[in-house]
């Protein structure tokens, strides 16, 4: 039997640990006996070598970028692969954010592309939102009617599929593909506390309050350690110094999610900085920096694990405190939580494997 064909397109291969994690996700889905599947990335070495697919670079969205794939040799090669294509995925997460504005044009563009084609593209556990103008909805709004079928993650982002008019037989609230993947196997929980925070989201009064709650955890002997989510990313590197704690830099998801897993609890102001804590059912306090933090945690009835108030000493290490006292109860909650915003998911993949 002939396989079918498949195709990615995510911010895969940067290396952003999130959508590295998403991709994986999906990936357990799909049957390589069944499936041809390809993976469209700026950096398709490093795709293939993590997730053992083969990887391309996306097609061209503007003249450099055609200028730039011609003489590279890749333009026809990416071209053809997306002609075969019979199935378009568009995995996750906040592809279409306008938060830079750039990431929207481009993305907006790669789903025309596919659509002039005349493929069958899904839009899996994507998050839109918040735009900044009427016109961005609107846009999305005509490309969206085109597409075969659309799943968010958060509520809000469900709400505004229904505001543009998405047929309910083509939409669903799921939840984030990382949560596809199976659980680390149990593992000692010794790698104490793990920090992994955006530092463009953070004030200089709240960095300060972040140093003098780290202080108080090494005053008490706890380990505590810094996790960027995104490699080559010096921004969150300055704050692991800032904040006068060491620097972990694993170099494939494999030894990220062995580090959410062995640590008893994990601070951080990522989505998928919570998402891995809950997939690993490692006790987690998300610092909702970014709307989708909140739209996400709170749709997945988590909101208990969400930290809305200016960031402060006192309160946080209340809070943080409270969560590691309760950790059976938590950790119990966690994985009740997992195994129903999984099911949200598997629910969807009959409906446009068909």
């Amino acid at each position: 039997m002939q396989k079918r064909r498949v195709v990615f397109f995510g911010h895969y291969g940067l290396p952003n640990w999130g959508d590295e994690a998403i991709l994986a996700g999906l990936l357990t889905r799909f049957d390589r006996k069944l499936w041809d599947i390809r993976v469209f990335s700026p950096f398709p070495e490093r795709v293939s070598r993590e997730h053992k697919v083969r990887a391309l670079p996306p097609p061209a969205a503007g003249i450099r970028s055609f200028c730039r794939e011609v003489f590279r040799g890749n333009f026809f090669q990416t071209l053809r692969t997306l002609k075969k294509a019979d199935l378009v995925i568009f995995g996750g997460g906040g592809l279409f954010q306008v938060r830079p504005q750039r990431a929207f044009r481009i993305w907006s563009r790669y789903l025309q592309i596919c659509l002039k084609y005349k493929k069958s593209v899904v839009l899996l556990a994507n998050s839109f939102g918040p735009f900044s103008s009427p016109s961005q909805e609107q846009k999305l709004g005509k490309l969206f009617t085109k597409v075969k079928f659309l799943s968010v993650r958060d509520a809000p982002s469900h709400a505004f599929l229904k505001t543009i008019a998405i047929p309910k037989e083509k939409r669903r609230l799921a939840t984030d593909a990382a949560l596809l993947l199976e659980k680390t196997k149990k593992t000692e929980r010794s790698a104490g506390i793990l920090v992994s925070l955006r530092r463009e989201d953070l004030s200089s009064t709240a960095r300060a309050e972040l140093k003098a709650l780290c202080k108080k955890f090494q005053e008490n002997k706890e380990k505590i350690w810094f996790l960027p989510l995104q490699s080559l990313q010096t921004q969150d590197e300055r704050l692991a110094k800032e904040l006068g704690i060491p620097l972990l830099k694993p170099t494939n998801l494999r030894q990220v999610r062995t580090l959410f897993a062995k640590s008893k609890f994990v601070l951080t102001n990522r989505l998928h900085g919570g998402i891995l804590a809950l997939l690993e059912a490692t006790p987690f306090l998300a610092l909702a920096s970014r709307p989708k933090i909140e739209n996400f945690f709170r749709s997945a009835g988590l909101s208990e694990f969400l930290f809305l108030n200016t960031l402060a000493v006192e309160p946080l290490l209340k809070k943080i405190t409270n969560l590691m006292k309760n950790k059976k109860s938590v950790q119990l909650k966690l994985r009740q939580k997992l195994l129903s915003e999984r099911q949200k998911t598997e629910l969807i993949f009959p409906d446009f494997l068909s």
